[in-house]
């Protein structure tokens, strides 16, 4: 009976040196990624298009804002003067391509993957350019019933997930020289 209580006695000591090797490693955690360039305050221009896709500048433009607002950390500002950096968003090109035809005629596509592309700066108070990078999304567009009606329908949500692919590639850089993902 002496190892049975001997080996409480292990474990009441062990159980506290346990506890502060495990909570000492959670001292310096520090939330977002480890090495993203602060970017206090950002005035989001305008997106400028480039693409043939009419009405998508004001869409894009006020997604991108709550998708920097929403993740915290980072002020949007009123005015050029009052943010430490400015983002310049133009969008370069869409393309659509058919994903699949209709059963009853193989010549009409039944739906088409989208996928918009974006140049994205990320300039700083004076105007120099601080981080650049390319980013795109993607989705699929259902005709139902026609090309433009499914374009339109899918538009908010392919704009979103690039507002959310700009988000990261401006606030969580991985490649310090260019910004790429």
């Amino acid at each position: 009976m002496p190892n049975g209580r001997l080996f409480k006695v292990h474990v009441v000591l062990a159980l506290p040196a346990l506890a502060l090797l495990l909570t000492a490693g959670c001292a310096a955690y520090r939330a977002g990624a480890p090495d993203a360039a602060p970017v206090p305050s950002v005035f989001v221009e305008v997106v400028e298009n480039e693409t043939y896709l009419p009405q998508v500048t004001a869409l894009l433009s006020r997604q991108l804002r709550e998708t920097l607002a929403a993740r915290g950390g980072t002020t949007l500002a009123a005015s050029p003067r009052q943010a430490a950096h400015i983002l310049r968003v133009t969008l370069t090109d869409l393309e659509q391509a058919p994903r699949a035809a209709l059963p009853a005629d193989t010549t009409r596509a039944a739906s088409y993957d989208l996928r918009l592309g974006a140049a994205v700066a990320l300039l700083d108070s004076a105007g120099d350019t601080v981080r650049a990078s390319t980013v795109e999304a993607a989705t699929v567009a259902y005709l139902n019933p026609s090309l433009p009606d499914a374009r339109h329908h899918a538009l908010p949500r392919l704009t979103a997930d690039l507002a959310q692919r700009i988000a990261d590639a401006v606030l969580y850089p991985w490649d310090a020289r260019d910004g790429a993902r």
